[in-house]
């Protein structure tokens, strides 16, 4: 059994970014994101929220093919911890997530966007070059969910979608 662990972190607001985005536009992003994951995750394909209060909401997310569990579907459990950080628990695969955005000590106009994952892959032997692929693979996609997730939010800013 294999535990993949990754998390990476990237700046918000690289040199050249516009418009320049704020905690509280990154944080409206980021319950869009909890509601509408298709929209920032091009894994997804879909999502049903079923169930949502004040704390956050519970979904069953599409995934796109030979993405997600089997079955290419998952519930998620989704918390929210306004305004820095978004935890969501896939129960059925013990998958982890947090998206959390932070500022720099030095220099608190610095926003950074934070992606955590632990995915535990039972399939998989420690230290063999499967195991090693994945972590890879899963390493790379999360760089793609950072840029895209920021990206989005900056569109929405543009489309007037977050204020």
């Amino acid at each position: 059994m294999v535990l993949i662990k990754v998390s990476r972190t990237a700046l918000i607001n690289p040199e050249g970014a516009e418009p320049e985005l704020t905690v509280d536009q990154m944080w409206q992003g980021m319950v869009i994101k909890a509601r509408k994951p298709q929209e920032f995750v091009k894994l997804m394909e879909g999502c049903e929220v079923t169930r949502e209060n004040e704390h956050g909401l519970t979904r069953i997310v599409t995934f796109k093919n030979g993405w997600g569990p089997p079955g290419g579907k998952a519930e998620e459990e989704i918390a929210f911890h306004a305004p820095m950080r978004v935890d969501f628990a896939m129960q059925q695969t013990g998958e982890r997530i947090s998206n959390i955005i932070s500022t720099d000590c030095d220099d608190p106009s610095k926003l950074y966007m934070t992606f955590t994952i632990e995915w535990p892959h039972p399939d998989l032997k420690e230290g063999s070059d499967e195991a090693k692929e994945k972590w890879q693979q899963v390493h790379d996609m999360t760089k793609q969910i950072i840029q895209s997730t920021n990206e989005t939010v900056r569109q929405m800013v543009k489309d007037g979608v977050v204020a």
